[in-house]
């Protein structure tokens, strides 16, 4: 049997079980639980933090954002942001 044959279990384990699944961990991975209105800018491609604020006090987000006590800027979710990418397109094959 070819060597590559074997190599497949060992490969599919590593593989993420979901589209979601798999962003969800690439954006933990690089933001943690919370993304900040940098990260949030950055992510949505606002031309700063001004247009982000804008737009979140609007209700005019695509993912649910808020403030937190103490903290200046606004804040979401990772995994809501992660949601909302995969519910964008089908993945590709």
């Amino acid at each position: 049997m070819a060597a590559w044959v074997q190599r497949i279990p060992a490969m599919a384990d590593q593989m993420p079980a979901s589209p979601l699944l798999a962003a969800e961990h690439a954006l933990v991975q690089r933001y943690g639980e919370l993304m900040d209105s940098a990260a949030l800018t950055e992510f949505f491609k606002f031309p700063h933090e001004r247009a982000l604020g804008r737009a979140a006090s609007k209700d005019d987000f695509p993912v649910p954002v808020f403030r937190l006590a103490g903290r200046n800027g606004w804040f979401a979710r990772t995994r809501d942001v992660a949601a909302w990418l995969t519910q964008l397109a089908p993945p590709s094959p």
